[in-house]
């Protein structure tokens, strides 16, 4: 059978089909068998790997290592990142890698003092520029004023938000009222003042960090996952509708995650895997760091065919039946 990829390079092993498409499949035989990946569209990415693939002439394993990591660039480098709840927990593992990937990270929270010492602990590759910015993110006037101020963002992660847990009768409606003013009216109108400047640039990313609560609601925390459950939709619904402007909505779930309001206690570095299957034996407990990867990736132009999509990040909790984390500190995602 005749191989349907053609040379593009006598003198390599690279060959490359063009499908009608816009697509490109590249075969890499790198000495330990040939390899295929696949870049999606017409974007910026198939010129790349056709350029490449035309003039590399070294197809040693370490050569092709060299190369796959190249195609992995997730090109987030000076780009103008906003990461909400960024002083700890995910929002801070978001922001740290962000800065990782070479981006300007603005980092807000509500504490000035909390978010400096979060923003220390951040190193910035080449320079990257990191700000901080204290905020109420419940208060309509302060989110308003901060969309004014930083009016060139590439990407919004909106991630603040604390919620109650508790049934119906333990909560009160002034309680419902304080933590969907953050979370739901909060990221709703995060993503209005944004999502205009985006469109008028015709460019830009915005994430909801939201939990798996919405999928799966729970009567002991019924405000949460009620309002998460809202947030899918809200996410779903724009982000089905901002790509016709040039502009991508979507939206990650984290299921049980070690953070310091999950964990019931400060922490410091991120703790170790082992020590959380021994803390919660059962449960799939993530670490915050795996949940910004996801979420780094998500934003950048590596996953530019997702919009108005919502990952699950459980580690497929949903899907194998209700694990109660013990002890119960946390039940919040």
């Amino acid at each position: 059978m005749t191989d349907p990829l053609s040379p593009v390079n006598p003198s390599t092993r690279r060959f490359v089909a063009v499908e009608p498409a816009g697509g490109v499949l590249v075969r890499l035989d790198c000495g330990c068998g040939p390899g295929y990946f696949w870049a999606c569209d017409q974007t910026p990415a198939r010129d790349d790997v056709l350029a490449s693939a035309s003039r590399r002439s070294d197809t040693s394993p370490s050569a092709f290592g060299s190369r796959m990591e190249e195609l992995m660039d997730l090109r987030l480098g000076g780009k103008t990142v906003l990461v909400t709840g960024g002083s700890k927990g995910i929002g801070f593992a978001t922001a740290k890698a962000f800065a990782d990937e070479g981006s300007r990270v603005i980092l807000v929270s509500r504490d000035h003092a909390t978010l400096k010492a979060a923003a220390a602990k951040i190193s910035t590759p080449g320079g990257a520029e990191m700000i901080t910015h204290a905020a109420d993110l419940s208060n309509e006037a302060q989110r308003e004023r901060m969309a004014a101020l930083y009016d060139l963002v590439d990407v919004l992660v909106n991630n603040a938000g604390a919620i109650p847990r508790g049934e119906l009768d333990d909560l009160s409606v002034d309680a419902w009222r304080t933590g969907w003013d953050l979370k739901v009216f909060g990221y709703v109108h995060l993503t209005k003042l944004f999502l205009a400047q985006m469109r008028a640039r015709g460019a830009g990313v915005i994430l909801n960090v939201i939990g798996t609560a919405g999928r799966a609601p729970r009567a002991d925390y019924v405000c949460g996952a009620s309002a998460n459950a809202s947030l899918v939709a809200f996410t779903e619904a724009v982000g089905g509708h901002s790509p016709d402007f040039g502009v991508r909505v979507l939206g990650v779930n984290p299921g049980y995650t070690a953070t310091e309001r999950f964990l019931g206690r400060p922490i410091g570095d991120e703790p170790d895997p082992a020590d959380l299957r021994r803390e919660y034996p059962g449960a799939r407990v993530a670490l915050p760091s795996a949940v910004a990867e996801l979420i780094v990736f998500l934003c950048s132009d590596r996953a530019r065919c997702l919009s108005g999509v919502v990952v699950d990040c459980d580690q497929g909790q949903l899907r194998s039946g209700p694990t109660r984390p013990t002890p119960s500190t946390g039940l919040d995602s």
